[in-house]
């Protein structure tokens, strides 16, 4: 391969992430069943619980899921009140998440669409923005951090999963986030208690 500009790096890494994503959804998880869903769902309150949030929280939100992908976490804040809408580059998985909400009776708004194409406004919109397993998949994590923290309004919630190997990079993410919301030293403190 020739040598690459910045741009043209960062869209040769997304082209290539979007094929295997096409090719094989890894995140894909069937419901299909009874015992399937309710599986899921004590899945997603154990996590809820372990970053102290209750599934009510979700009530009557406005939610985007950035990477939202086949659905299967976001389905459950819509069965709490959430009016849900999914950002995903990937039309197959997008496909799948509109199924899903339909066999269950629910509403969902997808967009094609990855992180970066996203206008600052449109994120600023939302009360709570979810960006589960998303960074590691982009060829510079950090500008997609920067990206959601300069875009989300004061008083949302930002919640945030990485994959990782690790520790580092989960300390530099965590740290970046801190300084962003924090004022003085004195908040930096309280704030990395409150969120870590």
């Amino acid at each position: 391969m020739s040598k690459l500009n910045k741009s043209q790096y960062i869209r040769e890494v997304e082209k290539r992430v979007l094929k295997v994503y096409r090719d094989v959804s890894p995140s894909y998880r069937k419901l299909f069943t009874k015992k399937d869903f309710i599986e899921n769902y004590k899945q997603r309150i154990n996590i809820l619980r372990s970053i102290s949030l209750p599934e009510q929280i979700f009530y009557k939100r406005k939610i985007l899921e950035i990477g939202g992908g086949t659905g299967e976490n976001s389905i459950f804040y819509s069965l709490w009140g959430a009016n849900v809408t999914i950002v995903d580059p990937n039309e197959i998985s997008l496909k799948r998440a509109k199924e899903l909400y339909k066999n269950n009776n629910l509403n969902v708004v997808c967009i094609k669409k990855n992180l970066f194409e996203l206008k600052p406004n449109f994120i600023k919109s939302f009360d709570i923005v979810i960006c589960e397993g998303v960074f590691q998949h982009t060829a510079v994590p950090s500008q997609a951090l920067e990206r959601i923290l300069k875009s989300i309004r004061k008083g949302s919630i930002f919640m945030i999963a990485i994959a990782e190997k690790n520790g580092f990079y989960k300390r530099t993410l965590q740290r970046k986030f801190i300084k962003k919301i924090s004022k003085n030293n004195q908040e930096i403190i309280l704030n990395a208690k409150k969120y870590f």
